[in-house]
C-alpha cells in the first residue's frame, strides 16, 4: 500500500514536470518571414489548449535540414513540431535531404496554403509581366530572380526558361533577404508570399507584379493577374502544415492533430493567417500524408522537365 502511494506520487510528479515542458515548433527559416509568422499565430492557442508552454524555434539554413535533424534528435513524444511544407517536399524530390521525409517524419496536419506574388524593383521600372519580358529582353546577361529554397527557386527556374533564358535564379536564406536585395536593386525580381510585401508595396519600395496563385489574391492586390495566365507551366505553391519524428505514438499524432483543428477553426486565428497571405487548409494527419507524397511526385516531374531545358538544379 505504502509502495503504491509513493508509485502514485512519483507519476503525479512526472505528470506535472512534463506539463511545464515547453512544446517546440521548429521553423526552418528565419525569424520575421511569413512561415515564422504563421507560427507564432499558432503557438499561442495551441498552448491554452494543450496547458502547455508552446515555443517558436527558429533554426535556419541546411536547405531545411538542419531544423528537421534537429527534431528528429529530440524524444518522440510530440514535444517537438516542424512546420514546413514546400520546402520540405523540393527537398525530399530533388534528394536534398540525408532522411527520407516520409519515413522519418509523421504528418499532424496541413495547416495552412499561401499565395505567392512576383516583386520586383523599383529602379528596374517592372511594373507588369509584358514591362518584364521587355526588361530582360534588353539585358544582355539578362536580369537576377531571388527565391528561398523550395517551390519558389523552382518559380524562379521556371520564370528563366519563360523568358528564354534571360535570368538567373539567386537563392537566399529568407524571404527578408531578398526582398532586401530587391530594394536595394542587387536583383531585379523576387517571389515571396503575402505577408513579406503588404507594407513594402504601400510604402512603393517595390512593385508588386504578378500573383503567382491557383485564384486570384485578395485586396488590396485583387487587381493583379495571374503569372500562370503568360506563362502558364509557372506553378510556384506555398504549403505550410506540421510534422512529428516518426516513431511519435499514433495518440499523441492525433491529440495534437485535433488541438490544432481546433485553433484554425478559431475565427481570431483564421483572421491573421488570412492577413499573412495563407488560407486555412486544416484536416486529418492521413490527408496532409497524402498531399506530401503528391508534392514529392510533382516537384520531381518539374525538376525533370527543367532538366531537360539544360537546368543543373544546383541549388
Amino acid at each position: 500500500m505504502i509502495r503504491a502511494c509513493f508509485l502514485a506520487l512519483a507519476l503525479l510528479a512526472h505528470a506535472a514536470s512534463f506539463a511545464q515542458v515547453p512544446v517546440r515548433i521548429v521553423v526552418p527559416l528565419p525569424a520575421g518571414g511569413p512561415n515564422d509568422a504563421l507560427a507564432r499565430v499558432l503557438a499561442t492557442p495551441l498552448a491554452e489548449l494543450l496547458n502547455r508552454p508552446v515555443i517558436v524555434d527558429n533554426k535556419p539554413g541546411g536547405n531545411g535540414t538542419i531544423a528537421a535533424e534537429y527534431v528528429l534528435r529530440l524524444p518522440r513524444d510530440g514535444q517537438a513540431l516542424l512546420l514546413t511544407g514546400t520546402g520540405f517536399a523540393t527537398a525530399a524530390a530533388l534528394g536534398q535531404q540525408r532522411f527520407d521525409a516520409r519515413r522519418d517524419f509523421a504528418p499532424v496536419i496541413h495547416a495552412a496554403r499561401g499565395e505567392y506574388f512576383l516583386v520586383a524593383s523599383t529602379a528596374s521600372g517592372i511594373t507588369s509581366v509584358d514591362s518584364l519580358r521587355r526588361y530582360a529582353a534588353s539585358k544582355p546577361q539578362g536580369i537576377n530572380c531571388g527565391a528561398v529554397p523550395g517551390g519558389l527557386v523552382i518559380g524562379c527556374e521556371q520564370l528563366r526558361y519563360a523568358l528564354g533564358g534571360a535570368s538567373t535564379t539567386i537563392v537566399y536564406p529568407g524571404a527578408q533577404a531578398a526582398l532586401t536585395a530587391v530594394i536595394g536593386g542587387q536583383i531585379e525580381v523576387a517571389l515571396t508570399l503575402r505577408a513579406a510585401v503588404v507594407q513594402l508595396a504601400a510604402s512603393r519600395r517595390i512593385n508588386v507584379v504578378a500573383v503567382v496563385s491557383e485564384r486570384a489574391a485578395a485586396p488590396p492586390f485583387d487587381h493583379l493577374p495571374l503569372l500562370s495566365d503568360t506563362w502558364p507551366e509557372i506553378v510556384a505553391r506555398s504549403d505550410a502544415g506540421l510534422f512529428v519524428a516518426a516513431g511519435t505514438p499514433p495518440a499523441v499524432v492525433n491529440s495534437l492533430n485535433e488541438a490544432l483543428n481546433k485553433v484554425l477553426a478559431r475565427p481570431e486565428v483564421r483572421d491573421e493567417i488570412e492577413a499573412l497571405g495563407f488560407w486555412v487548409v486544416g484536416g486529418t494527419a492521413e490527408a496532409h500524408g497524402e498531399w506530401l507524397g503528391r508534392e514529392i511526385a510533382r516537384v520531381q516531374e518539374m525538376a525533370r522537365r527543367l532538366r531537360a531545358q539544360g537546368s543543373d538544379m544546383r541549388w
